[in-house]
């Protein structure tokens, strides 16, 4: 490489400057070339790491970690006007998330279904609605970047990275689509990317699973976290998020419904979060919990609950619609964790009461990620000595 750039070097120095001030501008022009090419090199980068003996692995890569912010949110076909709504999304002024450095944004029922004719679910356009939450989160979070944006018909995935990001590498290498549901349209299914973050692979799945609350549609949830364990199961020493309206109902009574209605509405329209003793009274009815414990998801983890159902509100409140008893509060949105989850550190798992925006509460994981941080100072000495400067007379 440096000798590629002989002329620039000595165009740029100067044949007058003593051969100890050439070597000490080519050393730092060489590491910021370094560290340009593991920018944009990533994944041969990656191999090179994995091939590295554990003593230039040591010298050329230093543990570090990343902020990443992963949200979810069940739009309930409602589109946003960043003047007049914005004020809704509580989540907005959260100074958690606008000091990370990466947001993956994972929206469900970005248009509500008009009808469930197949024929016009298919022909039914999506892209302006899209469009629309593209442009909202940009101006919400606008010091950052999105570079990466894909929907799937009512579904829909945004990725952010910090504007003033340095030093820092991220890649999405892949995306696919995973159609769940009735003959596999695309009312329900998940969206796939495979990305890495300074050399650490890290998918992120978003996904809207069936719905119902019979025991079939309990079986026909599970049969899709089969599914996407199936798209996984060469992956399990990466890491994997599950994100999404997963949609798993909690089987309780409507009298221990309407106690916990009671219990945590407040008369000035907030929410009162239960102790945790209290509020795992009621979690001991949640399927999914009860899902995990089977051998079959053995490869599946969550953090622990500690907030209320995020689902079923009277649209834009903070109150409980129990639909005459025909709805029971339930974790249906939740982010779960598929592999290898020893890079996750500090978690925090949370929902966002203050956002009164259709009849979801969006739920928030945020961790920072063990990365690899490249140590661009030694990797370009030893390309440097290969070069010496007498090479260059």
């Amino acid at each position: 490489i440096l000798r590629t750039n002989k002329l620039a070097m000595s165009f740029v120095f100067g044949r007058s400057e003593s051969k100890y001030n050439i070597q000490e501008k080519m050393m730092s022009a060489s590491q910021e070339m370094m560290q340009s090419l593991f920018s944009n090199f990533s994944p041969m980068f990656d191999r090179l790491a994995q091939s590295c003996t554990p003593e230039l692995k040591e010298k050329l890569f230093s543990p570090d970690s990343i902020r990443v912010a992963i949200i979810t949110h069940n739009c309930s076909g409602f589109q946003p006007s960043f003047a007049a709504d914005r004020n809704k999304f509580g989540y907005g002024s959260h100074s958690n998330l606008h000091e990370s450095h990466v947001l993956i944004i994972c929206l469900q029922e970005i248009v509500a279904m008009k009808t469930k004719n197949i024929k016009n679910i298919l022909l039914e356009s999506t892209e302006e609605s899209f469009v629309t939450w593209r442009n909202f989160y940009a101006q919400l979070f606008p010091k950052f970047y999105i570079v990466f944006n894909k929907n799937l018909l009512r579904l829909a995935m945004i990725v952010m990275v910090k504007k003033n990001l340095r030093d820092y590498d991220f890649q999405v290498h892949e995306s696919e689509f995973l159609r769940l549901g009735a003959f596999h349209m695309a009312n329900k299914g998940s969206i796939v990317i495979r990305t890495s973050i300074n050399f650490q692979p890290v998918n992120f799945l978003c996904c809207h699973l069936t719905s119902g609350i019979s025991e079939s549609a309990l079986e026909k949830r599970c049969e899709d976290l089969i599914k996407i364990s199936k798209l996984l199961e060469n992956e399990k020493d990466k890491l994997s998020f599950i994100v999404g309206d997963l949609n798993f109902r909690a089987q309780m009574e409507l009298s221990l419904a309407e106690e916990l209605k009671r219990q945590v509405e407040t008369d000035d329209g907030a929410l009162h979060i239960l102790p945790k003793p209290k509020l795992d009274e009621f979690l001991q009815f949640d399927e999914l919990l009860r899902v995990l414990k089977r051998p079959e998801f053995v490869d599946f983890s969550e953090l622990p609950i500690k907030f209320l159902p995020t689902y079923r509100f009277y649209h834009f409140t903070s109150e409980y619609d129990l639909a005459e008893g025909k709805r029971i509060p339930s974790w249906t949105d939740r982010i779960l964790m598929f592999g290898n989850n020893s890079f996750v550190n500090s978690p925090i798992y949370y929902a966002d009461y203050e956002t009164n925006f259709s009849d979801h509460k969006p739920l928030f994981c945020i961790f920072e990620l063990a990365v690899k941080h490249i140590n661009s100072k030694p990797a370009s000495e030893q390309l440097f000595s290969k070069f010496p400067v007498s090479s260059f007379d």
